[in-house]
C-alpha cells in the first residue's frame, strides 16, 4: 500500500524540511502547516501582527536563540504551562537567570559524574539483569523507556516501593499525543504526582538528604530560595524534559548503531567514540523537533521582518540537517567532523538536563555493547525505523544476542 503524505512525514520529515529550508531560512507560517502543504509561503511581504514564523536554517536558529533581548519564552505558558504550571521554560531575563542558578548545580557535569556510577550504571544493569538470559529483547520497552524514570526516581530519593507507581503515573503525565481519555488520565496523573511531590518536599525540609529534592530545597542565590510550588513545578517539568527526551534519544542511538553495522564495529573497536555516538544521534534524530519563542520587538531575522508579538517556531530537526553545516545530513555517521548541534538548544535556555542525557546515553551504549555479546537487530522484524513529526524515536528496537556477560 502506498504511503500517504502524512505517513512519509512520520517516517522522515527531513526531505520536506529541506525543501522549505532551501526556499529561505525563515518562512511565514507554523511548521506543521508548512509541512502539510509542502509549499513555502511568501517571506517578502509584511506579516500581520501575531502571524507565526518558522526558522529552519542552522545559523539563523542559533542566532535567534542567542538573542534573548529580541525573543522571549513566554509562549510556553500557553502550551506546556497549561498542565505543568509555571516553569523555567517560560521565564526570561533576571528571573530566569536566578532560578536557573539555583537548580543548575543539581544537574552539572560534576554531579552527573557522581550519579553515573551511583545511579545510572546500576539501574541499567538492573534492567538488563531482568531479561539477560532470554537471548532477545525489545530495547525500547525493556530498557530505554523505563530507564530514565527509574533514574529520576533514584535521583529524587524516592522509596523503592514507590518507583513502579511513579513510573506508571509519569508515563501517563507525559503522554502528549494521546486521545481524550488519555488527556483525562494525564490530568489525574499530574495532580497525583504534584501532591506526592509536596509530601516529599515537606519531609525533606524536616530531614534533608543528599538527593536532588534536598539540593533544590537548600539551594540559594543571593539569599533567594525556591518555594514549594516552584520546586513542584520544576519536578513536574523534569519528567517530560528528563525522561521523555532521553528515552527517545537513547532508542534512536541504539537503532542507529544496530542498523549501521560499520558504525557499530567502529565503536566496539574504539570506546572513545561513544561520545561521538551520543552527539551524532542527537544531531541525526533530535527527540524534540521544534521549540518556540516569541518576538518581543519588531526584528529582522534571516532577511525577514518579524513583528513584535509573533510566535516563532524553531525547527531543531531542520537546523540539525542543514547542508551548509552538515554534509550528507541524513546519514548516521559518527566519524563526521565535530560541530555543535542544536538538539539541546543554545543560549540562556540551553537544556539544563543535557549532562544527564549525555551521561545516560553514553552509559547505555557502554553496558549494552559490553554485556550483550554479538547483539544485532532481530531478523524476524524487517521494518524498524525512527518515526514521528513533533517527537522522534523508534517504537521498538527488537534485538538478539548470543551471550550476556556480567555486570559492568
Amino acid at each position: 500500500m502506498a504511503l500517504t503524505h502524512l505517513d512519509e512525514l512520520y517516517r522522515s520529515p527531513y526531505p520536506a524540511l529541506a525543501t522549505l529550508r532551501n526556499s529561505g531560512d525563515v518562512q511565514t507560517g507554523e511548521i506543521m502547516s508548512l509541512l502539510n502543504t509542502g509549499l513555502p509561503m511568501s517571506t517578502g511581504l509584511d506579516a500581520a501582527e501575531g502571524q507565526p514564523f518558522s526558522v529552519l536554517g542552522f545559523e539563523t536558529a542559533r542566532s535567534l536563540m542567542l538573542d534573548g533581548s529580541s525573543f522571549g519564552s513566554q509562549s510556553y505558558a500557553l502550551t506546556i504551562g497549561q498542565f505543568l504550571g509555571r516553569t523555567i521554560l517560560e521565564m526570561d531575563g533576571k528571573e530566569h537567570k536566578s532560578y536557573r542558578r539555583i537548580i543548575s548545580d543539581a544537574f552539572s557535569k560534576k554531579a552527573m559524574s557522581e550519579w553515573d556510577s551511583q545511579v545510572i550504571l546500576p539501574t541499567i544493569n538492573e534492567l538488563i539483569d531482568g531479561w539477560a538470559q532470554n537471548g532477545s529483547a525489545d530495547l525500547v520497552a525493556d530498557l530505554t523507556f523505563p530507564l530514565p524514570i527509574r533514574v529520576i526516581a533514584k535521583l529524587l530519593g524516592l522509596p523503592a516501593a514507590d518507583v513502579e507507581w511513579f513510573q506508571r503515573s509519569a508515563a501517563a503525565m507525559v503522554d502528549l499525543e494521546g486521545d481524550a481519555e488519555s488527556e483525562v488520565q494525564r490530568q489525574r496523573a499530574t495532580a497525583e504526582i504534584s501532591d506526592y511531590f509536596r509530601d516529599v518536599i515537606a519531609e525533606r525540609r524536616r530531614s534533608p538528604r543528599s538527593d536532588v529534592i534536598s539540593l533544590l530545597i537548600t539551594g540559594e542565590v543571593e539569599g533567594q530560595r525556591l518555594d514549594d510550588e516552584e520546586i513542584v513545578s520544576f519536578l513536574r517539568l523534569l519528567l517530560p524534559a528528563g525522561a521523555e527526551t532521553i528515552y527517545r534519544a537513547s532508542g534512536s542511538m541504539l537503532l542507529g548503531l544496530l542498523a549501521h553495522p560499520d558504525q557499530l564495529d567502529l565503536v566496539r573497536n574504539d570506546r572513545n567514540l561513544e561520545s561521538a555516538v551520543v552527539e551524532e544521534t542527537l544531531r541525526w534524530e533530535p527527540p524534540i523537533m521544534a521549540i518556540g519563542r516569541t518576538a518581543t520587538s519588531r526584528v529582522k531575522l534571516g532577511g525577514v521582518t518579524i513583528p513584535a508579538g509573533s510566535p516563532v517556531h524553531i525547527s531543531l530537526g531542520a537546523a540539525n540537517h542543514g547542508e551548509r553545516v552538515f554534509s550528507r545530513p541524513e546519514e548516521f555517521d559518527i566519524t563526521r567532523p565535530s560541530h555543535p548541534h542544536l538538539a539541546f538548544a543554545t543560549g540562556a535556555h540551553t537544556c539544563l538536563g543535557l549532562q544527564l542525557a549525555r551521561a545516560e546515553m553514553a552509559a547505555i551504549c557502554t553496558v549494552v555493547l559490553d554485556r550483550l555479546v554479538d547483539i544485532q537487530l532481530s531478523l524476524e522484524v524487517t521494518d524498524v525505523h525512527v518515526g514521528g513529526i513533533a517527537y522522534r524515536s523508534p517504537a521498538s528496537v527488537p534485538v538478539v544476542w548470543t551471550q550476556c556477560d556480567g555486570v559492568i
